[in-house]
């Protein structure tokens, strides 16, 4: 049996919650979901017909099990009895959360949170498992998208929840050595924004080549759901840096590009869409923070909702650097 553990700190709020919506919790369900979600934008090829679905889903399964086998434990799960190779175990502290609220996006909303310390995830394999074959590139891709790209618990993609893998710990396993560049590209800390840009640049493409080698045929014009594609994927980073993590996504991101933040807009419809096509996060160098905003061209969408998203991304050109996907075209 062997085991990969995830030394994790925070860059901004942590917004998850249990059963008691007043009490926060660190819940390994919570970071299993944002894993299946950016694993899911990594295997699959944007195709909804069922033989693509079948596929993904048992791919997918291969990983975490089927959704059907999760147990409720807060703090972790196995599906081996499912066939699932890998367990979720999450340890750590946490601060007075309960006591206080923090806000992300939008900043007039404010939302309970807490702050942990000492937090580390745990992935562990079955004994007849192999944690070199499961720990592959595909693994590390999804590791990376939701560590890099995303964030995890409420307001997930707008601000909440930024954390960031300070150490990778593997025992019992020999990776290869594609697999060992993306543990090598998790854990790396830029010391200058000019260093940043390169190790975005760098993780994108990473994540870009895995997902292009993981799907068995080339992806339609719109796919039916998120996939970090070249073709359909933007990434920028803000050229402005601040202090704060909340002054970065306000006047880098949210000021900026207010007019488009009605219903229906850069955000979509939340009824229509099965997930926002905007992720908006932070990223820290030394004490300072700046705004990372990826956009994934998804169906279902309407019209108008790229019509607004390229006038966002026109906004995003003038004020940040691009690092990653096909601008235009959508």
């Amino acid at each position: 049996m062997g085991k990969i553990t995830l030394v994790i700190s925070p860059l901004s709020p942590l917004l998850m919650v249990g059963a008691n919506p007043r009490e926060p919790e660190l819940r390994s369900a919570s970071f299993r979901g944002s894993f299946r979600y950016w694993l899911r934008a990594i295997l699959g090829d944007g195709h909804e017909d069922p033989e693509a679905l079948e596929r993904l889903a048992r791919q997918e399964s291969g990983y975490f099990g089927s959704t059907a086998s999760e147990t409720n434990d807060r703090n972790e799960f196995t599906g081996w009895k499912s066939g699932s190779p890998l367990r979720l175990q999450v340890s750590g502290e946490l601060s007075e959360g309960e006591t206080r609220k923090d806000t992300v996006l939008p900043p007039r909303i404010a939302y309970r949170s807490a702050e942990p310390s000492e937090v580390e995830l745990q992935f562990t394999t079955h004994p007849l498992r192999s944690l070199g074959k499961l720990c592959n590139e595909p693994f590390w891709a999804m590791l990376l998208l939701a560590f890099k790209f995303g964030g995890f618990g409420k307001r997930s993609r707008r601000g909440g929840g930024n954390m960031q893998v300070d150490q990778v710990n593997i025992d019992g396993a020999d990776l290869t050595p594609e697999a060992n560049r993306g543990a090598q590209l998790l854990q790396y800390q830029a010391s200058t924004r000019a260093d940043l840009v390169k190790h975005l640049q760098e993780t994108a493409k990473y994540i870009g080549a895995v997902q292009n080698h993981a799907v068995m045929q080339a992806p339609p014009s719109l796919p039916a759901y998120t996939i970090f594609h070249p073709e359909h994927t933007q990434v920028y980073l803000s050229k402005a840096s601040h202090d704060h993590f909340l002054d970065s996504l306000e006047d880098d991101f949210w000021n900026p590009t207010g007019q488009h933040h009605h219903s229906g807009g850069a955000w979509g419809q939340v009824n229509s869409r099965r997930s926002s096509a905007l992720h908006v996060r932070v990223q820290r160098v030394a004490q300072e923070t700046y705004t990372l905003v990826t956009i994934f061209h998804s169906a279902p969408g309407t019209t108008q909702d790229w019509a607004t998203l390229r006038n966002v991304s026109t906004i995003l050109n003038r004020n940040c650097d691009f690092i990653y996907g096909k601008v235009g075209g959508w």
